[in-house]
């Protein structure tokens, strides 16, 4: 639904706005914003985009005004690595085999990211329960 919404402003070159909170009877609106929402908004403009979708997932006719562009996989030395940089960040050692481990489980920087702040706040609390009792 939001990509035939984004095509249709790309065909038309123009956007239109709604909204339930709007109400053109009420006097106190500005003048620019009731032109707004009577008039729309001229949308001449070069679309760039990125997505982790697959290219059948989205809208053959929003393909057809794309540039595509694709991107190699992060590899298990790719994961890795970034393991080790939030590590230094944190300003924690971490064995290799937690970094194999981590890089088994995700090929996504992002969650291998996650997946390391997890565990180190885990950690941290077993750490803080331990010296409480």
């Amino acid at each position: 639904m939001l990509q035939n919404k984004l095509l249709k402003v790309l065909e038309d070159k123009r956007v239109e706005f709604s909204s339930s909170y709007y109400d053109p009877d009420d006097e106190s609106v500005p003048l620019y914003i009731k032109k707004l929402f009577n008039e729309g908004a001229p949308a001449d403009f070069i679309l760039i985009g990125a997505t982790t979708r697959d290219p059948s997932e989205i809208n053959p006719a929003l393909r057809s005004r794309c540039a595509e562009v694709y991107f190699e996989p992060l590899t298990k030395k790719h994961i890795k690595q970034i393991v080790l940089n939030a590590a230094n960040k944190l300003k924690i050692n971490i064995e290799d085999r937690a970094t194999d481990a981590i890089s088994e489980y995700t090929l996504e920087g992002r969650k291998a990211v996650n997946i390391l702040a997890d565990v180190y706040g885990y950690v941290v609390q077993k750490r803080e329960q331990k010296i409480l009792q």
